[in-house]
């Protein structure tokens, strides 16, 4: 397995958790919701530009909710091969 290398500048940087990402993507849907239903387009560029940051903002949700999940599924691995070890262990 590879080791990790710490990045500078980023020690004090915190690990958004799926729970993170659900809020930040309930805010975005109440934000598009009520544009939509209430809000008024007044200049058609800027609307666009803020949608082209919306959809950046759900990319990058999307690809940070997959970390997650890999991180989740790596660490999933490496408990049962523990606990398979452990098995096989106690068995011999």
């Amino acid at each position: 397995m590879e080791k990790t290398k710490k990045l500078i500048g980023f020690e004090n940087v915190e690990i958004l958790t799926r729970d993170d990402l659900l809020k930040m993507l309930t805010e975005l849907t109440m934000k598009m919701r009520n544009k939509v239903f209430y809000g008024r387009f007044t200049k058609p560029e800027i609307e666009r530009l803020r949608i082209r940051y919306d959809h950046l903002f759900c990319e990058i949700i999307r690809t940070y909710n997959t970390i997650l999940r890999d991180t989740e599924i790596e660490e999933l691995k490496r408990r049962i091969d523990e606990l398979e070890r452990r098995v096989s262990y106690e068995e011999h």
